[in-house]
Parts: structure tokens; C-alpha cells; sequence
């Protein structure tokens, strides 16, 4: 998303720079399709990674974001235009919005953690493989039949997963922090989904939590719906927050 925004900035100030028309188009649609990404992005984000009871107030700000930044936008670069000229206008917005999503880039590397290479991992910065910790392995009896399941702790991604005969068959991410670990998001690839393999991903999981003595938080649905129906997990929920999701 940082990105879409960065070439945005950039094609903006080409924009401003050119002074023939077939140049100034293809600039024009260099910056339209960025800003599409990043609002495709932007979306993608709020659905996916906001906690159910947050989402409505993420989705809130995210749609004052999208209304009204045009139009604060159209006014400053018209006061800019009107002060200057149009062309300092549009090719100072441009730099200006590359070099500031660039310096974000560099101050908060945890925005555009990458397959490999996420924020606070041993390996951050490089191309080398996340470090992976195996939690518990079985055989457990699906409706497909027995199946080598694998699960390991990838904390370069934030997430556990769940591998099933070597392949990777589902995870869920989480975010640890202060001793308390929270759980944002479930997923399981449609091939493997009907077999238990999220339950059994889960169990591991928060076993491994209690074994470490985290206080976990359970944003995500499944993750709910998966202690409601094992109470006697209930209790890695800090007391203060049980009423929050429902315990």
C-alpha cells in the first residue's frame, strides 16, 4: 500500500513536470491505477486484520479517509497553485508525498512486512526462510483418513501454522506482546477444511499459550467460537476482558 502511494507521488510530479499531452496522460494513469491499489489495499486491510468489534469504527475513519481527503487535497493544491504556479503545485505534492510514505517506510518497518522478512523476526531485512518452532506434531484421524499434522510457531509472520503430509494447510496470525497474545485472524486452505485441522491448530495454540503463561485474547471469531465451546479455556482470558468477547 505503501508503495501504490509512493508511485502515485511520483507519477503526480512526472504530471507536473510534463508539457505534452500524450506524457501528462500517461502520468495521469500511472497515478490512477496507484491510487485504485491503495484503496483496494486499504479495503483489504480493514476487512481482513480489524477485530470484529472494532470494524465498525476502522471502517468508519477509513471511509472519512477516502471522502474527505480529496477535497482537503483539491484546496491545499489550489492554494498552493495560487500562491506559486500550478506546475510547483503539482510537482511539490508529488515529491512531497514520495519522500514522507519513503521516510515512513524506513521509520516503521512493521507497515510493509514481506513473505520471509516481517518486522521483528531473526531474519528481518533479509530473504532468508522464517524461523520456524515445531509445537506439536500427530496423526490424527480426519474424514480424508490419517493425516501428518505439523504445527509451528513462525513469529517472523506473526502467525501459527498448521502443515498437513508437508503441505501448508492453514494458520492463524496473532500479535504478542507484554505477555499477552492476541488472535486476529484464522484462515484454512478450502482443501483441507472440514478435517478439524483449525480446531486442532487452535488447541495448539493456546496450550502452547498456557504453557507459556500469556493472557490471550481471542479477536478473532473461530478462535472464539472454539473457547465457547471449550470452556476450560476460558480462563487464559484476563478476567477484565471476558465480558468484551463474551465469556
Amino acid at each position: 500500500m505503501l508503495a501504490g502511494t509512493m508511485i502515485w507521488g511520483l507519477a503526480i510530479a512526472c504530471f507536473g513536470l510534463t508539457r505534452t499531452l500524450a506524457p501528462a496522460l500517461a502520468a495521469l494513469a500511472v497515478a490512477g491505477a496507484a491510487d485504485t491499489l491503495t484503496v483496494v489495499f486499504r479495503g483489504a486491510i480493514v476487512q481482513t486484520v480489524t477485530p470484529d468489534e472494532f470494524r465498525g469504527r476502522v471502517s468508519s475513519v477509513e471511509y472519512i479517509i477516502g471522502a474527505g481527503g480529496a477535497p482537503v487535497g483539491n484546496v491545499e493544491s489550489g492554494t498552493v497553485a495560487a500562491l506559486t504556479s500550478p506546475v510547483v503545485s503539482a510537482v511539490s505534492g508529488g515529491v512531497g508525498c514520495f519522500r514522507r510514505h519513503r521516510a515512513d517506510r524506513v521509520r516503521l518497518p512493521g507497515l510493509h512486512p514481506l513473505p520471509g522478512q516481517a518486522g521483528r523476526g531473526p531474519h528481518a531485512g533479509s530473504c532468508a526462510q522464517p524461523t520456524v518452532t515445531i509445537l506439536r506434531r500427530g496423526c490424527p484421524d480426519g474424514p480424508g483418513g490419517a493425516m501428518d499434522l505439523q504445527v509451528t510457531d513462525n513469529p517472523d509472520q506473526e502467525r501459527l501454522e498448521i502443515t498437513a503430509d508437508g503441505e501448508l494447510a492453514g494458520f492463524v496470525q496473532y500479535h504478542l506482546k507484554n505477555g499477552v497474545i492476541a488472535f486476529s485472524h484464522t484462515e484454512t486452505d478450502r482443501r483441507f477444511r472440514g478435517q478439524g485441522i483449525a480446531a486442532h491448530l487452535i488447541k495448539t495454540g493456546l496450550d502452547s499459550a498456557r504453557e507459556r503463561h500469556l493472557a490471550v485474547l481471542p479477536y478473532c471469531p473461530f478462535v472464539r467460537s472454539w473457547i465457547t465451546e471449550h470452556p476450560e479455556y476460558a480462563d487464559l482470558i484476563p478476567p477484565d476482558k471476558r465480558g468484551r468477547f463474551g465469556f
